[in-house]
C-alpha cells in the first residue's frame, strides 16, 4: 500500500477550502443586486462545497487516526495517553507510563496533547474568533513579536541610472503576555463510576464550551489586565462613534488600508446581526446576503459577517483578524483532580488551566463602530 503523507494532504485540502471561500466572497460581491444570477450560482456552489467538505472531513479523520493512534485502529479516545487520562479522571490513579507531571509549576498533571488539540479544534463550533486569528506556540510566558509600521519606499530608474536609497518601514514590537485561562468541570461521582459513559468525551465536551466562551470573550473585549486585550478594547484601533446603520458600517471599510480587504471580516453579536439583516439600500433591496455555500458566513458589503456572542451589542469591528495574534504556551493544559471541595455535592472537581495570550499587532488593520452614549 502506498504510504500517504496525511498531514500534507490535510493541509492541501484546507488550502483548497480557503481559496474556495475567498473566491466565493469575490463572486458574492460581483453578483450583488442580481438575484437571478445569484440564486443559480449559490445553488451550484453549495453542491461543490458539500463535496469539498466531505473530502476535508474524511482527510481530517484520517489525520486524527494517523496522528493519535499509530496502529490506525480506534479513535482519539482510545489512544493510550487519553485512556490513561480517563482512568485518572475516574479513579485518581496516575499512569506514569502514559501521563506526565506538569513542569509549569501548577502542581498538576499534563493533559494529553492530542486531547488539548482536539478541544482547540472544536472551539470554533462555539465561538469562531480563534480560527480567524494568527496563532503561535512558544515556550515562555511572554512572546515578543515584530511588525512593520508603514511600507517600504520604492522608485523607478533607467538601466544605467544610480539607484538611490528607499525609505524602509519602521519596525515595531508588541509583547504578548500569557495569562491562565482556568476552567472547572465537576461531574458527579455516579457519572465517574458509570462504565457506560465515556468520561474523557464528557470532559472534552464541557471543556470545549467553557474554554471557547472564555477565550472568545477575551479576544474581543478582554481588558488586558490578567487576560488578553480584545480588539474592541484596544485604544489604537480607529473608532467611529455612531449609531448602527448601513452607511456607518460601510464607513468602517474606508477606515482600513486597501490591503486589508483580502482577508477582512465584520464581527458582530447575534442581536447586531439581526439589525444588519434588516438594512436596505435606496431601492429597497436587503444589503445582507445569504452565504454562497453551506457553512460559509453571510455577507454584508461584500465581506463575510462572523457572529460572535461576546461582541458588544450595536457595535461592530471590521478588519483582518490575522493581525490579531494568539499565543499559546507550549506546556499545553494542566489538570488538578479535587475529590474533597465538592464532596458535599457528590461531585469531583477538575481544575484545568491553560496559559494563553492575545493582542492586536497591527491596529491599522481594524476599525470599530461603537454606539454613542
Amino acid at each position: 500500500m502506498t504510504e500517504i503523507d496525511v498531514k500534507a494532504l490535510h493541509d492541501e485540502v484546507t488550502k483548497w477550502m480557503e481559496t474556495y471561500n475567498e473566491e466565493s466572497k469575490k463572486i458574492a460581491a460581483q453578483l450583488h443586486g442580481l438575484p437571478e444570477n445569484y440564486s443559480k450560482v449559490k445553488s451550484d456552489m453549495e453542491e461543490h462545497a458539500k463535496k469539498m467538505n466531505e473530502i476535508k472531513d474524511a482527510v481530517a479523520e484520517l489525520q486524527l487516526r494517523a496522528t493519535y493512534v499509530p496502529e490506525g485502529k480506534g479513535d482519539l479516545f482510545s489512544s493510550p495517553d487519553v485512556k490513561a487520562f480517563g482512568t485518572f479522571a475516574r479513579t485518581g490513579q496516575f499512569d506514569a507510563k502514559n501521563m506526565a507531571i506538569s513542569n509549569s509549576g501548577s502542581m498538576g498533571y499534563a493533559v494529553p496533547p492530542a486531547f488539548v488539540a482536539d478541544i482547540i479544534a472544536k472551539e470554533g463550533e462555539i465561538d469562531p474568533i480563534r480560527q480567524y486569528c494568527s496563532q503561535i506556540t512558544v515556550n515562555s510566558n511572554i512572546a515578543k513579536l515584530l511588525f512593520e509600521k508603514g511600507e517600504a519606499g520604492g522608485q523607478w530608474s533607467g538601466e544605467t541610472d544610480t539607484r538611490g536609497l528607499t525609505t524602509p518601514p519602521s519596525i515595531g514590537m508588541v509583547e504578548v503576555e500569557m495569562f491562565a485561562a482556568n476552567v472547572y468541570v465537576a461531574p458527579t461521582r455516579d457519572l465517574l463510576t458509570d462504565g457506560v459513559i465515556n468520561i474523557e468525551q464528557y470532559i472534552s465536551q464541557k471543556l470545549v464550551g467553557k474554554l471557547a466562551k472564555l477565550e472568545g470573550a477575551a479576544f474581543l473585549v478582554g481588558t488586558g489586565t490578567k487576560q488578553p486585550e480584545g480588539v474592541f478594547v484596544n485604544d489604537e484601533v480607529e473608532e467611529k462613534k455612531a449609531a448602527l446603520s448601513a452607511d456607518n458600517l460601510i464607513d468602517l471599510w474606508g477606515l482600513v488600508p486597501t490591503e486589508t480587504d483580502a482577508n477582512a471580516i465584520y464581527v458582530v453579536n447575534k442581536a447586531t446581526a439581526v439589525a444588519m439583516r434588516k438594512l436596505k439600500d435606496t431601492a429597497g433591496q436587503y444589503l445582507w446576503q445569504a452565504p454562497l455555500s453551506a457553512g460559509a458566513p453571510s455577507v454584508f458589503n461584500g465581506f463575510p459577517v462572523v457572529i460572535a456572542g461576546s461582541a458588544p451589542k450595536n457595535s461592530a469591528v471590521f478588519g483582518n483578524f490575522r493581525k490579531y495574534q494568539i499565543v499559546d504556551n507550549a506546556v499545553g493544559m494542566t489538570v488538578i483532580r479535587d475529590e474533597y471541595s465538592q464532596k458535599h455535592k457528590n461531585q469531583v472537581e477538575f481544575f484545568f488551566s491553560k496559559r494563553v495570550g492575545g493582542a492586536v499587532v497591527q491596529p491599522s488593520s481594524f476599525a470599530k463602530l461603537v454606539p454613542t452614549a
